[in-house]
């Protein structure tokens, strides 16, 4: 007698229930990616993808419209802005600073010049180590190793004129020396999913300027503005005075600034005696009538010459005119 396996057959119901039991546990089984009933998600591999957001060129003071005039001759900045477009970050990135003449401003009337490489060819960034970590976001302007910033040599603006610049962020140097401007002991380039969004370039004009001439006159004053006190001066001599003087020159569209100093004090018209007269600075009209003095000295020792002649107060006095 022999025997066989027979297989019955399944209740349609009891296969549906079975179907919609399955399709439920699928649904509500973790693990796959938080989308129910769905195919498996691989998520993308990080990646790089630099890129110059702006090119900021500064002689002092600047935005990053460059909207500041710029000046011929003068020392100048220029601040590479960069971010990592992939949101994944590298350290040890460079960049390099290129040049080519647009406009020649030559005689002041600009000649219109085909496109030429400035020496001394490509610059690098005086960061340290000529390279920057490279942040998702732009990183932080007050922080100048945030960016890379470049010495515009003079010999590329001292004679005015319209400039192209063009910053490259991680230039392709493997193998060494690619691009020249020593970049063959520079770390090789970083990788990255998008190469050809890595340049950048603006362009500005050097414009030519003189240079700003100031007479500085310590003014006669007394502490409290008061007569009987002792008197208070600032002078030339004082430690600070160079420091305060190349930080104005910051607020001046100039290509420098030459100075004279008087050791003369100069004091109220009607000066001296027991009603003489005091300057009290912290009176807007005393304020006034110095300035009055200092243009009556300017027509008596330069009437037509181009020096400006600005008043000297001690700091510690306080007083309207001194802020």
């Amino acid at each position: 007698m022999s025997r066989s396996l027979q297989l019955l057959p399944v209740p349609r119901a009891l296969l549906l229930v079975a179907l919609i039991l399955t399709a439920g546990w699928i649904a509500d089984t973790p693990g796959l990616n938080g989308q129910a009933g769905g195919p498996p998600v691989i998520a993308p591999a990080p990646f790089n993808d630099f890129t110059v957001t702006d090119i900021e060129v500064s002689q002092g003071i600047q935005d990053l419209d460059n909207t500041m005039p710029l000046v011929a001759g003068r020392w100048t900045i220029v601040r590479v802005y960069v971010r990592d477009a992939g949101d994944l970050g590298a350290n040890k990135v460079t960049a390099r600073l290129t040049a080519q003449v647009v406009d020649e401003g030559q005689g002041g009337g600009g000649i219109l010049a085909q496109p030429l490489n400035l020496p001394p060819g490509d610059l690098l960034p005086l960061n340290p180590g000529a390279a920057i970590s490279i942040q998702a976001a732009s990183g932080d302007r007050r922080d100048l190793d945030d960016s890379f910033w470049f010495f515009l040599p003079g010999a590329w603006h001292n004679a005015g004129g319209t400039l192209r610049l063009t910053a490259e962020v991680n230039p392709e140097i493997n193998g060494g020396g690619g691009g020249g401007g020593g970049f063959a002991q520079l770390s090789p380039t970083v990788a990255e999913a998008n190469h050809t969004n890595n340049t950048s370039s603006v362009e500005v004009k050097f414009n030519r300027a003189d240079p700003v001439r100031i007479r500085y006159v310590p003014l006669h004053l007394h502490q409290n503005w008061d007569v009987t006190q002792p008197a208070v001066g600032y002078t030339c001599a004082r430690p600070d005075f160079w420091e305060i003087t190349w930080v104005s020159l910051r607020f001046l569209p100039a290509a420098g600034v030459q100075v004279q100093c008087t050791s003369n004090f100069l004091e109220p018209l009607s000066h001296g005696g027991i009603n003489g007269q005091e300057w009290d600075m912290s009176d807007p009209t005393q304020c006034l009538l110095a300035n009055e003095r200092l243009s009556w000295l300017k027509t008596q020792e330069n009437p037509n010459g181009t020096w400006h002649y600005i008043g000297m107060i001690d700091p510690s006095l306080g007083g309207l005119c001194n802020n």
